[in-house]
């Protein structure tokens, strides 16, 4: 899940992006971190390209995991997810 109140705007996770793409929404970026084993957040580019891409950066960690590196930057906006971690645990990150 995307919780409304793991949303950042203006803010990125950096040094923990396991693969970027192009998407026509955020919609979409979420999705492609759902199908991605490890992706536990996302940065999106606000501002779409001259093509109307965004792009979709998918982590393998959450601000809670790594507080600095979440930094400010303008055109993305910042998703954490609830994640399963460990066997049965279910934490808030």
């Amino acid at each position: 899940m995307f919780p409304s109140s793991l949303l950042f705007e203006g803010e990125r996770l950096i040094n923990h992006v396991l693969a970027s793409a192009g998407v026509i929404d955020k919609d979409f970026c979420e999705f492609q971190c759902y199908k991605e084993h490890n992706c536990v957040s996302i940065n999106f580019e606000i501002r779409p390209n001259a093509s109307g891409i965004h792009n979709c950066e998918l982590n393998n960690s959450t601000h809670n995991e790594n507080e600095k590196d979440l930094v400010k930057a303008a055109n993305y906006l910042y998703h954490g997810t609830n994640v399963r971690r460990g066997w049965n645990t279910m934490w808030n990150i």
